[in-house]
């Protein structure tokens, strides 16, 4: 092509060019255009995706039986500080409690007779230390002492051992200082540590904490704790059974005449705060939707979306716009629809939260929630039921992704089948081009050969007709 012209000093090449632009951008145009809207499109199903499954997550916390028969555990702590700390089930019966702890459970602590101030130094014995507690529910473990090991290394390899029960060792000015985890009564739970030779390392106590062998620093004991003035105890600082559905845990003894104050009441703030999540979430999905299928601005002036051409945000607000004034069969009369925990639909379709309302339903009719949002026929999961419908690997989107995925597919195919048209005009245009660069050469080489014979007959004629 580059030599277009050259026989006709005419620009073929240009002319070669711009007709084959003629031929092909229309085309071209017409197929991108198709195509950024389908890619438009399924970004546009990307956003409306994500927005429902932000949606369905608000729907699908209202949705489920255990949101309205959550408690709350409210401890007001002494002034000593904090005493316990309480979690309450379902279970729970509301009600208020005074809790007093009178002992927090403990370990037995105590430590051997001095064996060796120099705690590195290799103590050139060979003995086996053996671990247990008195009523044997702890598995007992023991370790080997050999003559290589000095204090610090019995230490380390009693703190190691992979059967270790809860027995903490430190040294302390030569002698071993042994922590038991394993708390309760006395006469049951007192750690015992025997040497097989070398009593040294003994630590016994007995039933009411007194040091057979060793130095005991602190018996093993039981936690109690009053409820209403009735003291129960435990071998741990736990007491999961003593109020139904609630557990406490012993934390710091109170003071002289001190109690921790325990309130057990519905969790009636979370479900406000769920069904506040829920207007805002829908909220934010109508916002979403009324971006992607097009605004019209003050002026009249439209701004297409993403989803401008699809009728599937239509779809979608007509589906949702029924569910929100729907009702819920088998809820209690007149406490049926979302209206009657207070939300209101806007006239934008956007929905309002009357916090006031709520909060009346919430104290009056929080027992007739459970039917209005949850089981098989509540709101939330009819609600959460249509969203699932588009949603999903079968849902209405991936449908709808797969059918654009198609088109751009189909238009791939009509590039290339437009690409292999544009190569074959172009080489009909430039073998037609050739011809006339070269037919218009031939015609120059011709009159550039008679063009002077002929003014060669001019002159030849011109004589002529002087001499006569």
């Amino acid at each position: 092509m580059n030599f277009l012209g050259v026989g006709s000093n005419l620009d073929l090449s240009t002319m070669l060019t711009q007709l084959v632009q003629v031929a092909s951008e229309p085309k071209v145009q017409q197929l991108g255009a198709k195509e950024v809207e389908a890619k438009n499109a399924i970004s546009g199903l990307g956003s409306l995706s994500s927005l429902l499954s932000d949606f369905k997550t608000a729907s699908d916390a209202l949705k489920e039986t255990s949101a309205f028969n959550q408690r709350t555990a409210t401890v007001t702590q002494p002034s000593s500080g904090e005493v316990i700390s309480v979690t309450a089930d379902d279970t729970a019966v509301a009600g208020n409690y005074d809790i007093e702890v009178k002992d927090l459970a403990y370990g037995t602590k105590g430590y051997s007779a001095q064996i060796n101030t120099d705690h590195t130094a290799a103590l050139g014995l060979a003995d086996t230390l053996t671990f247990s507690v008195a009523d044997g529910s702890k598995t007992s473990f023991a370790i080997n002492v050999t003559s290589g090991m000095s204090l610090n290394d019995i230490r380390d390899a009693i703190n190691d051992d992979s059967n270790n029960f809860g027995v903490q060792v430190n040294v302390v000015d030569g002698q071993l200082v042994y922590d038991s985890s394993v708390s309760g009564a006395a006469a049951s739970k007192q750690l015992k540590v025997e040497a097989a030779t070398d009593a040294r390392f003994n630590l016994e106590i007995d039933a009411v904490g007194t040091a057979l062998q060793g130095t005991v620093i602190q018996s093993a004991q039981q936690a109690e704790i009053t409820i209403d003035g009735i003291s129960v105890k435990s071998d741990s600082n736990s007491f999961d059974t003593q109020i139904s559905g609630i557990k406490i845990t012993a934390k710091k003894e109170t003071g002289t005449g001190e109690v921790a104050d325990l309130n057990v009441a519905l969790d009636t703030s979370s479900v406000k705060t769920k069904i506040e999540t829920f207007a805002d979430s829908y909220n934010k999905l109508r916002a979403g939707m009324n971006e992607l299928k097009g605004s019209v601005d003050d002026e009249g002036n439209f701004t297409a979306g993403l989803l401008t051409g699809d009728p599937i945000i239509r779809n979608l607000e007509s589906v949702l716009g029924g569910l929100l004034t729907g009702q819920a069969e088998g809820a209690a009369s007149g406490f049926d629809t979302f209206y009657a925990v207070g939300l209101d639909i806007e006239s934008d379709g956007t929905l309002k939260v009357d916090s006031s309302r709520l909060d009346t339903a919430l104290s009056s009719n929080f027992d007739n929630f459970d039917e209005l949002f949850a089981g098989t026929n509540g709101l939330a999961t009819q609600v959460s039921t249509q969203v699932d419908s588009y949603l999903g690997f079968t849902g209405v989107i991936k449908g709808k992704e797969d059918s654009y995925n198609d088109i751009i597919d189909d238009l791939e195919d009509q590039y290339e089948a437009h690409a292999r048209y544009i190569e074959g005009y172009q080489e009909t245009l430039r073998k037609q081009f050739v011809a006339l660069d070269t037919s218009i050469a031939q015609m120059n080489a011709t009159m550039s050969y008679i063009g002077p014979q002929l003014a060669a007959l001019s002159g030849i004629s011109y004589a002529s007709s002087s001499q006569s």
